[in-house]
């Protein structure tokens, strides 16, 4: 779904599938299902997402790659923030 406010995707990591280097802007992520992720930013720091079913993780507009590092499959909903309109 997309309109001019929003962008949301439905995102499945199978156990070590990985997602080269691409960005979002400012973003939620809300996990449908249990899983590990391992997100490395163009910097180089890494972090690893427990992300547990039903809790949100918020992102700032960020340029990384992620990996699904656990045993089960992964599901989550990525909810991108597009600039506001202005208000006239």
């Amino acid at each position: 779904m997309e309109n001019e406010r929003v962008r949301m995707l439905g995102v499945t990591f199978a156990p070590g599938d990985s997602i080269g280097v691409h960005s979002h802007p400012d973003h939620a992520v809300y996990a449908v299902t249990r899983g590990k992720l391992r997100v490395t930013t163009s910097d180089g720091k890494t972090q690893v997402a427990d992300a547990k079913a039903g809790n949100p993780i918020w992102f700032p507009n960020v340029i990384h790659d992620a990996k699904n590092i656990g045993a089960t499959s992964l599901k989550l909903v990525v909810v991108e923030l597009k600039e506001r309109p202005v208000m006239k």
